[in-house]
């Protein structure tokens, strides 16, 4: 059960008008939610994955980036890609790094009444996505040398930025838990996530990651 100051945190930052803005903003066919049901749904699995009161804020902010860069998603023909009740999809190119901006820009005041540290939380919200970018390039390669390569990349680049790898992590595990019903993909993540985080990780365990990929795209090799 949240503390008191857990759901004052909560309260607030769900109020916030960046936040509520998320409202009414249909994402892609692979999200069940709204963004902003989206970020809720967020919140709900990343409390269960830590009591890290910055993490749980940086949930609630990883996509306030959206309203802004948020573009009606065309089909070839330039029509817009709707949903069974006619609504629009919509694009959020860059909405990390535009995110990451407005948390640089909002009051360091907000964030010192409850304890929590901007610049982190700013970190988290500015790189949520990338462990998706690195899945996306493991899954492309056409072979398993290649997909060592391509997963010591990725393990590399979560290694070196100003935040643990393991909270970057479970950022993104959370956001595409929150996909909701479209999350398909859930073996592989938890599969990949604990893989990243062996202090000893051997070939068996990429040629599991990998296989399963393999798997799932049907491709032979």
């Amino acid at each position: 059960m949240l503390n008191s100051n857990f759901k004052e945190i909560n309260v607030f930052f769900s109020n916030l008008p960046e936040v509520k803005a998320e409202k009414g903003i249909l994402q892609n066919k692979h999200h069940e939610f709204d963004v902003f049901e989206h970020t809720k749904k967020f919140v709900d699995y990343v409390s269960e994955l830590t009591e890290d009161k910055n993490i749980i804020v940086a949930g609630w902010l990883h996509d306030i980036g959206k309203p802004i860069t948020a573009k009606v998603e065309l089909d070839k023909d330039n029509k817009p890609v709707e949903n069974e009740s006619g609504k629009p999809y919509h694009n959020f190119y860059n909405h990390e790094n535009i995110g990451k901006d407005i948390v640089d820009s909002m009051d360091k005041k907000i964030f010192k009444k409850f304890g929590l540290d901007k610049e982190k939380i700013s970190i988290l919200v500015g790189y949520h996505y990338l462990p998706m970018i690195g899945i996306k390039e493991l899954r492309k390669t056409e072979n398993f040398k290649d997909f060592v390569l391509s997963f010591n990349k990725l393990d590399n680049n979560l290694s070196n930025l100003e935040v643990a790898k393991k909270e970057i992590l479970t950022m993104f595990l959370a956001d595409k838990l929150a996909q909701g019903k479209f999350c398909m993909d859930k073996n592989e993540l938890f599969l990949i996530r604990e893989t990243l985080l062996k202090n000893n990780r051997t070939e068996s365990d990429l040629r599991k990651i990998y296989d399963m990929q393999k798997t799932a795209s049907g491709k032979k090799g």
